[in-house]
């Protein structure tokens, strides 16, 4: 199975050498390397199972970290280590492909011209660096990924494009089901567009020219454009749009190259790399403001459809939104600790 979708212009696995620049925790932490990560100091010499956790697209100013997030973590059982890692957002930007979305690169699956090579340094640095310089469990059955909204897609499509490296995942309102979460937006979008002339780059102009997020329509249209960054490019790294800015219809060649990375849509083609997972957690809030409720539930249908076995997942809708709910993940990231323990 090939690590970079058919569509990269660049089908090449070399990352950009910034392996050693990711945020590592324990119960005890010390700052270590130039690089600003932490490193576990370990009370044993036990080996332990490692949940990986992805940034959301969009973290909220009061979302803890992974730090705080792992005090959190209730005990799986005594005298077993536990760790977390996370990949610091922003650690693989490399300086062949910045350009003048440079600071849009926020979706942490694909290694395309517009967003960088995430998904290259997370699988081919991140993976190994861990595993040589802390005492985990070095294989995939006992390697975990989670991540929240573009990180929970993230760690589904990871999952099934990587099974080799990851054997567990949990999802937090992860992106998925396409059409739910995005075409609401897209229409209410082309409705913004009209100050702009439907230029959403005549928006990028204005939004860079003055204080961020003061206008309602910042956050919409940011969050398109970062997105069409990542899935449409065009061969210069330009997002081209999947729906006309006038009118809101949907451009059928560039929405195409958006549901192939859905990932209700991937589970059929990943069956087998679905079915050997040990662990799925896969929640969502039940107001959440992009439908992700929906995307969560028609993702688990997928999953049972693939031939998953009922007791591998654990599947919940909650009262919330989209945002602040953190909280998830601590329970998550204890019960895929206690799901690849020895």
């Amino acid at each position: 199975m090939p690590l970079w979708p058919p569509d990269s212009p660049d089908g090449s696995t070399n990352a950009p050498s910034t392996a050693g620049c990711c945020a590592a925790t324990r119960w005890e932490t010390r700052t270590a390397g130039r690089c600003g990560c932490t490193r576990p100091r370990l009370r044993r010499r036990a080996r332990a199972p490692l949940p990986r956790r992805l940034h959301a697209a969009r973290v909220h100013r009061h979302a803890p970290g992974l730090e705080q997030l792992a005090r959190r973590l209730p005990d799986v059982g005594a005298g077993r280590h536990r760790r977390a890692v996370r990949p610091r957002r922003g650690a693989a930007d490399d300086p062949g492909v910045r350009g003048r979305l440079d600071d849009l690169r926020r979706q942490p699956v694909r290694r395309l011209p517009g967003t960088g090579r995430y998904h290259s340094y997370l699988c081919e640095e991140v993976v190994p660096w861990v595993d040589a310089r802390y005492r985990t469990l070095p294989d995939r059955d006992h390697r975990a990924i989670a991540g929240k909204s573009s990180g929970g897609l993230g760690a589904m499509v990871t999952s099934m494009l990587r099974p080799d490296l990851f054997g567990a995942f949990a999802t937090h309102s992860g992106d998925a089901l396409s059409e739910a979460q995005y075409i609401p937006h897209f229409l209410r979008a082309a409705r913004d567009l009209r100050a702009y002339d439907g230029d959403v780059f005549s928006w990028w102009r204005d939004f860079r020219s003055r204080v961020a997020f003061t206008k309602e329509e910042d956050l919409r249209l940011l969050e398109i454009l970062a997105v069409s960054a990542c899935f449409s490019p065009g061969s210069d790294g330009t997002p081209l749009l999947p729906f006309d800015p006038v009118t809101g219809a949907l451009r059928p060649e560039v929405w195409e190259r958006w549901l192939r990375w859905d990932p209700v849509r991937m589970a059929p083609a990943h069956a087998d790399a679905l079915r050997s997972m040990r662990a799925i957690w896969i929640d969502a809030g039940t107001r959440d403001e992009w439908f992700l409720d929906l995307g969560a539930l028609a993702f688990r249908e997928a999953v049972e459809r693939a031939g998953v076995p009922e007791e591998t997942v654990r599947f919940e809708l909650f009262e919330a939104g989209h945002i602040a709910i953190e909280y998830r993940h601590p329970q998550a990231l204890a019960w895929l600790a206690h799901r690849l323990t020895p």
